[in-house]
């Protein structure tokens, strides 16, 4: 394995990068069988054409987006397209009164993964960050979808001749 995927990039709300992540379970890998998990990209199943917002969208605009296109989050962008945070349904119910933009309910990290990451180690890194969202970006940091654990559990039926194509 590519010690590149083995990471997950987490990147400040002003678009620099905090912190890289190697995960404990990408190093456990190496010792367990590996699976189809292990060879298909997360490319394969993520959601490509993704509703974005940037930081001055406001609250009710949000809402709106996620019940109007049926999703669980929205990546927030920065002119560049690159993600600096991203805002879920749960940030919409928990909001403090006073919230009135994205940048103000938005989790201010990118936890995103590139993307030659592994339907594995996406499962992985949500897993052990607690996400039902993980973002997936070019080699430029651009944003080029999410995967969600439903994209992930669909893909595990079909894979195992549940649901067809």
């Amino acid at each position: 394995m590519e010690l590149d995927i083995q990471r997950c990039r987490i990147y400040a709300a002003d678009g620099h990068l905090q912190a890289t992540r190697t995960h404990q379970v990408a190093h456990r890998a190496l010792l367990r069988t590996r699976t189809i998990a292990d060879t298909i990209p997360v490319t394969e199943i993520m959601a490509h054409d993704v509703v974005c917002a940037r930081t001055d969208l406001n609250v009710d605009a949000l809402t709106d987006l996620l019940v109007r296109n049926h999703i669980g989050c929205i990546p927030i962008v920065d002119d560049r397209g690159q993600p600096i945070g991203i805002v879920t349904k749960l940030d919409i119910l928990e909001r403090k009164p006073n919230a009135i933009s994205a940048g103000h309910i938005m989790m201010p990290l990118a936890i995103t993964l590139n993307q030659h990451a592994t339907i594995a180690h996406a499962a992985a890194v949500m897993s052990v960050e607690g996400f039902h969202h993980v973002m997936v970006v070019a080699t430029d940091h651009t944003l080029l979808g999410v995967v969600s654990t439903m994209d992930i559990a669909r893909w595990l039926a079909r894979n195992d001749g549940f649901m067809s194509d």
